[in-house]
């Protein structure tokens, strides 16, 4: 990959990551890409995913103009320091912030994109809905783990 160094991230502090390491640490698991709410200190995940997500491949179909929308959220440094309960557990960038390691199935430590899938760590093993199933049959909505 361009302008990353092999193994940059246990070399660098995520403050002095390129942009290129920045996007190569996020696993695309999906998992910020759902809604979720405040329950007094607990966030709460709900199964409905943003109607830009592509399940095929967990991806952002207008990832390019995600910010245009008003409602998708620039994960950088400030997020995860401050609004940390916007990612999961599992989210690379929170995981090294509090000086812990990558999981073992992280791409970048398995080399194959599709580790997160694989390993059942993504929205691919989970039963979401859209928000336009959401409002046409709420009952639909649940609240789900992620961990």
């Amino acid at each position: 990959m361009e302008n990353i160094e092999k193994e940059f991230w246990k070399k660098k502090k995520l403050k002095d990551l390129n942009d290129a390491e920045w996007e190569a640490l996020c696993d695309h698991c999906g998992k910020c890409c759902v809604q979720k709410f405040q329950q007094g200190s607990k966030t709460v995940f709900t199964n409905i995913i943003c109607d830009h997500l592509c399940l095929k491949d967990i991806s952002c179909s207008i990832y390019h103009r995600r910010l245009l929308t008003g409602y998708c959220v620039k994960v950088d440094l400030n997020v995860v320091r401050e609004m940390p309960f916007l990612l999961p557990g599992t989210c690379a960038y929170k995981l090294l912030d509090q000086g812990k390691e990558l999981p073992a199935w992280h791409p970048l430590m398995t080399g194959d994109p599709g580790s997160v899938v694989a390993s059942g760590n993504s929205l691919a093993a989970v039963s979401v809905i859209t928000e336009m199933s959401a409002m046409i049959d709420p009952a639909r909505i649940e609240t789900i783990e992620i961990i």
